[in-house]
């Protein structure tokens, strides 16, 4: 384990600000305290010298950055054509546009290595590139910016009253933008731009990917490793940007219990974003992701495993006596603390440069191909978010592009929808389960980030320590993230049983190895979630349902065996509960049994699902019809019977009755009804497209017609592509569920018939 550790600068205490309208330069009073006049107009002047200082001082320095080399240039090139001294760099919009088309439209792209570039540019580097046997030329992107820059130039001359012209962003200058705005494809195609930029195949997609990832992280067995995992899948769940990892303080993150989610307890990792490109006025913004089906792609787990290394392996000096662990007295000794800090300064965030290049190898490491790079994740997180079936508010909401009253004021920022879709759950919600949520024994739980307990008490008693909201929150975020740890340190072990973070004597303690044979032995034979579920809302039907199934199944077996029916019937019936229980279709059972030796139905107990005894089924034979009358029976075999006309023979059910299923919302489904039945029913196929067919119902006539070009389609597609109709089926899913809004068959139905459905094989 690493010995070494990082200590958290000393500041010296800021100095106390000058009082409002001090002259900086210590000037004295005017002479002529007489003139009112005189005095007002310069203390105004003072003021809105001061203003405009503290404005330029407050600028991000990425602003900076972009604009000051600009303007640099524009001051040399006005240099080169010798203008006249006294107005040489004032900006006109003549000059400007003559110095653009001079100097900027149409000049190739600088090809100075990534050192040498601008390292705060995160949002630049995702700039298209073009083929390497063609000159690439500047976008309208780097235009417009030399604009902005220069109009920026513009308004500090105007203030300095050395500049009386227009605004330059307007004649020649505004028709250098429009042109090239037009001339954007033409541009891409002449310089061969990758036409895979911004589309589905730009970045990640999948699941597999991330797992992918993450495992190449896990590998390099090292706290980096865990730091750049943690950075990864924080990154993807939030939808966020680089610097809002790199900046990210202990103070922005807390947890949330999301309620209604789903069987297990859903806890939600939430990141507090008050500043960031897009938000210069401190707007208060939030991030929210919780915990993934896959332990791999879970950024909850990824975060514990970091902060379980930085408090107990790492040997950090985080107090001035060096203890391991911060103080929460005060915010002071706490709120700089970046949660993913540089190599030698707890209080000093991760530099781009180093960001970058981790992220950049774990892509080239994985096959991961794109221009982006610690852009990546937010692009890959909204596709994916889609690709779920999550709302296209939704998505806003988790990207934060939305900028309402209602988003900034009143609700929490936190898009359920999105959420569940990131983490591999379904976007409507109701299914969140994870068989890896065993309990875990507080014993052991205690062991981890043990002095969170005594911080929160003192938070609560306010014993040597402010009361503060952030604080608190950050605390019981770290009591969840004990469980997090815990019961996936339990998976990790089964892929990764020689990772560093096993040699902290935690897990080899004889009260986790416990908790991890339990833990096994509980995934290894946890029910399935829908029957927990079940259980969970309706103890009593779901225990009348089991036993009611198993009797009619027992009984049904019992008597295929004396008639010779064999297994045939068992299968049938057993699809057609399925269909039945799943709200496919509706069903309509024909049962005959063989008449003995009497003509009689033959005579057999049926299982009760009550304390009473067991009713036999008695069956009589209607003289000389040849009909079958079943009498009343018990049990749930009585209710079949029931719901299916009290067991009319096949001979009794005319097609003309025949009806498709209403409740279908699939294609595969609806492939299914018509190529082999649901239900246990005849499939359409067999029904409707029968020679001399008539139709008796004019509704089902047209029903069956519109849906039949979704099958015809289907039957295409796979002639076409040489694939199998259920394949052809799945991929029109797909196109429904991941357009937005999403497409039902009624839907599909009218797009099939515009052809404005195209699928790739």
């Amino acid at each position: 384990m690493p010995t070494g550790g990082r200590r958290r600068r000393v500041q010296p205490q800021p100095s106390p600000p000058a009082p409002a309208g001090a002259s900086s330069e210590g000037a004295s009073p005017e002479r002529n305290e007489t003139s009112a006049d005189l005095t007002a107009r310069r203390l105004q002047t003072e003021a809105i010298e001061r203003i405009h200082a503290e404005a330029a001082a407050s600028r991000p320095k990425n602003t900076l950055k972009q604009y000051l080399p600009r303007q640099k240039e524009w001051r040399a090139w006005c240099d080169k054509m010798a203008y006249a001294e006294t107005a040489r760099y004032t900006v006109t919009e003549e000059k400007l546009a003559f110095f653009l088309d001079q100097c900027v439209v149409g000049r190739a792209k600088k090809k100075g290595g990534r050192k040498k570039k601008d390292a705060t540019a995160e949002e630049g580097e995702d700039e298209e590139g073009a083929n390497a046997g063609v000159v690439a030329t500047v976008s309208w992107q780097t235009v417009d910016a030399y604009i902005a820059a220069l109009v920026d130039l513009w308004e500090e001359q105007r203030r300095a009253g050395v500049n009386s012209n227009p605004h330059p962003r307007s004649g020649a200058v505004s028709k250098i933008m429009e042109t090239l705005r037009r001339g954007v494809a033409k541009k891409k195609r002449v310089e061969y731009h990758d036409r895979g930029i911004g589309t589905y195949l730009d970045g990640y997609n999948s699941v597999q990917q991330m797992v992918d990832m993450s495992t190449h992280l896990l590998r390099k067995n090292t706290p980096e490793g865990v730091r750049e995992m943690a950075m990864f899948l924080i990154g993807f769940g939030g939808v966020l940007r680089g610097h809002h990892l790199r900046e990210g303080d202990f103070a922005d993150f807390h947890s949330v219990v999301l309620e209604n989610m789903g069987y297990s307890r859903c806890i939600g990792l939430v990141f507090v974003l008050d500043h960031g490109k897009t938000n210069q006025s401190g707007r208060l913004e939030m991030a929210g992701m919780i915990r993934a089906k896959n332990f791999l792609t879970c950024p909850l787990f990824a975060l514990s495993m970091h902060l379980f290394y930085e408090f107990h392996c790492a040997n950090n000096a985080y107090q001035p006596d060096g203890q391991s662990f911060p103080s929460f007295a005060t915010s002071p000794e706490w709120y700089d603390l970046k949660m993913f800090s540089s190599p030698k300064d707890l209080e000093e965030p991760m530099k781009y440069e180093t960001h970058r290049s981790a992220v950049a190898k774990m892509h080239k490491a994985t096959g991961v191909i794109s221009k982006k790079v610690t852009h990546l994740d937010r692009g890959a997180a909204s596709r994916m978010a889609d690709m779920g079936g999550a709302s296209e508010d939704s998505i806003r909401r988790a990207g934060r592009w939305n900028k309402t009253a209602l988003n900034d004021c009143y609700l929490t920022t936190l898009p359920r929808e999105s959420m569940r879709s990131l983490a591999q759950f379904s976007s409507s919600g109701g299914d969140f389960f994870l068989p890896r949520d065993v309990k875990v024994p507080e014993e052991l739980l205690s062991m981890v980030f043990p002095q969170a307990d005594a911080w929160i008490e003192r938070q609560k008693t306010g014993d040597r320590c402010e009361p503060n909201i952030a604080a608190n929150g950050f605390l019981l975020l770290l009591v969840e993230l004990r469980t997090v740890l815990l019961q996936d340190m339990v998976q990790l072990r089964r892929i990764h049983p020689t990772f560093f973070l096993f040699e902290h004597p935690l897990f080899s303690s004889p009260s986790f190895l416990a908790y991890e044979q339990h833990a096994l032995r509980t995934i290894a034979t946890s029910d399935d979630p829908a029957d927990m579920r079940l259980r969970q809302a309706m103890p009593v039907l779901a225990e009348t349902m089991k036993t009611g199934f198993d009797s009619l199944m027992q009984a049904t077996r019992e008597q295929a065996s004396r008639s010779e029916v064999g297994e045939q019937l068992i299968t049938a019936l057993a699809t057609m509960l399925t269909d039945v229980l799943t709200g496919v279709a509706p069903v309509r059972l024909n049962a005959e049994w063989p008449r003995s030796a009497t003509g009689q139905l033959p005579t057999f107990p049926l299982p009760s699902t009550s304390s009473a005894p067991s009713q036999p089924i008695a069956s009589t034979s209607s003289s000389g019809s040849g009909s079958t009358q079943v009498p009343a029976a018990t049990g749930p075999l009585a209710t079949i019977l029931a719901l299916t006309g009290g067991g009319a023979t096949p001979s009794t059910a005319a097609t003309s009755t025949f009806a498709m299923s209403r409740s279908i919302t699939t294609v595969a489904d609806l492939w299914r009804e018509y190529d082999v039945g649901v239900g246990g029913r005849a499939s359409v196929r067999s029904q409707y497209e029968v020679k001399g067919h008539t139709w008796t119902d004019e509704a089902e006539r047209k029903h069956f017609q519109r849906r039949m070009i979704i099958v015809r389609k289907v039957k295409q597609l796979a002639s076409q592509h040489t694939v199998r109709e259920v394949e052809v089926a799945a991929r029109l899913d797909e196109f429904c569920r991941t357009s937005s809004p999403k497409v039902s068959l009624s839907k599909l139905q009218d797009l099939l018939k515009k052809d404005a459905v195209v699928l790739h094989f």
